[in-house]
C-alpha cells in the first residue's frame, strides 16, 4: 500500500517580471515489490521460454484449497499450506500419488499462473511447478537460481515402484494388492538455462524416490528449469506375483485398456512373460518366455509354469513385456514384486 504523501509546502519569490515555483513534498512511497501472482508468473514466462513441450496447459478448476485437471488422468494440486503432494489418478484409476521436493517446495501458499501453471514459492533459491498439459501427460519442473550441483528428490506412495529403462526412462509401477500394473513412463530427463543452452542432469532412483540432479555451471544463464514428465499409458501392462500351485511356480501376465484410450475394444496384444529366479548372483530365466496373443482384461492372460525340484527357499519374479499388434506403444516391461517360495528351480 502505497504511503500517504504530505501536504506540498510552496513559496513563491518575486524577482522582477519573473516568478519561480519552488514545490517540497514528503518522503517517496516505499515500492512494495512484486505480488505473488507476479512471481508466479514470471516462473511460467521461464518455463514457457524452454521447455520443448508446446502443446498448452490443461484447464484448471480451483476449489476446495486445490487446482484440479481433467485430462486422461485426473490430477490435484494444492494451493494451501499443510502439504506438498500431488494426488493423481491414473488413466485405469490407479492412486499415483507425488510429494514435491522439498528442496524446492515450502508449504506456503501455491499460485496459480496466468497460463495456469501451479507455482509454489520454494524456501531457498528455488520454486517448483507443476503443469498439467493438454495432450494428458504432466510436466513436474524446478526453476532454480543457483549454480553447482543441485537435487530435487520427488517420492511417490509406497505403493509405487520406478523402474529404470535402457532409454534413460523410469517406468512407474503399482502395487494392487495381488498383482502389479505398470501405469505410466517418466520421460529422460532434461534442464536447460534461461539462454535456452542445455545443463546436464541426470535421475537417481530407489524405490519409489526420484531424484533430478542438475549440475549448473557458473556460467550459465540463470534461471535454469529441470523437468521430469510422466506420460500415461493407453494401456496397462499387468501381472500377478509368482505363486507356487501343484508343485510349480506359476505366474500370468495380461493387459488392459484404460480410461479415454483411443485403442478399440476390438484391439489385440501380444503378451509375453518370463519366469526369473535367483540364488543371490543375479536373475536367471527359467526357461523361455510363455507367449499369447490376447485381448484386453485380466480373464484373458498368459501363464508361465516351472516344476519345482525341491522345497528349499528360492527368491522369484516374474516379467511381463505387452506388444500391441499394429501399434507403436511404449517400452515398459513390468517387473513383479520379488517372492521367496518354497521351490527351487
Amino acid at each position: 500500500m502505497l504511503s500517504r504523501s504530505t501536504k506540498a509546502a510552496t513559496s513563491i519569490v518575486a524577482i522582477g517580471m519573473v516568478a519561480a515555483l519552488v514545490t517540497t513534498t514528503g518522503p517517496a512511497a516505499a515500492d512494495p515489490g512484486p505480488t505473488a501472482q507476479d512471481e508466479a508468473d514470471a516462473t511460467a514466462a521461464a518455463i514457457a521460454a524452454v521447455t520443448p513441450h508446446t502443446v498448452g496447459l490443461a484447464a484448471a478448476t480451483i476449489g476446495g484449497g486445490t487446482a484440479t485437471f481433467q485430462t486422461e488422468a485426473e490430477i490435484s494440486v494444492p494451493l494451501t499450506g499443510t502439504t506438498r503432494e500431488v494426488a493423481m489418478q491414473a488413466p485405469d484409476g490407479t492412486s499415483v500419488p507425488l510429494t514435491l521436493p522439498v528442496e524446492a517446495t515450502s508449504v506456503d501458499e501455491a499460485t496459480v499462473a496466468a497460463d495456469g501453471t501451479v507455482v509454489h514459492p520454494g524456501a531457498g533459491l528455488s520454486d517448483s511447478a507443476v503443469q498439467p498439459l493438454a495432450d494428458g501427460s504432466v510436466q513436474f519442473q524446478t526453476v532454480s537460481q543457483q549454480t553447482g550441483t543441485s537435487s530435487f528428490t520427488y517420492t511417490f506412495g509406497d505403493e509405487v515402484t520406478l523402474l529404470p529403462l535402457e532409454d534413460d526412462k523410469i517406468a512407474v509401477l503399482v502395487d494392487k494388492g495381488d498383482y502389479m500394473t505398470a501405469v505410466a513412463t517418466i520421460d529422460e530427463p532434461w534442464a536447460f538455462d534461461a539462454n535456452g543452452a542445455k545443463v546436464p542432469t541426470s535421475y537417481e532412483v530407489e524405490e519409489n524416490t526420484l531424484t533430478q540432479v542438475v549440475d549448473t555451471p557458473d556460467n550459465a544463464a540463470l534461471p535454469v528449469v529441470a523437468d521430469p514428465r510422466i506420460v500415461w499409458g493407453g494401456f496397462a501392462t499387468a501381472g500377478d506375483w509368482v505363486h507356487v500351485t501343484g508343485g510349480q511356480a506359476s505366474a500370468h501376465g495380461w493387459w488392459e485398456r484404460t480410461k479415454n484410450t483411443k485403442l478399440p475394444v476390438t484391439q489385440k496384444a501380444s503378451v509375453r512373460i518370463w519366469l526369473q529366479h535367483t540364488g543371490g548372483i543375479g536373475w536367471l530365466n527359467a526357461g523361455d518366455p510363455e507367449k499369447r496373443t490376447l485381448f484386453a482384461g485380466r480373464s484373458k492372460s498368459v501363464n508361465k509354469r516351472v516344476t519345482c525340484k525341491s522345497t528349499a527357499k528360492m527368491k522369484w519374479r516374474s516379467v511381463v513385456d505387452v506388444d500391441l499388434i499394429g501399434v507403436i506403444d511404449d517400452p515398459i516391461r513390468l517387473v513383479t514384486t520379488v517372492k521367496e517360495l518354497k521351490c527351487k528351480a
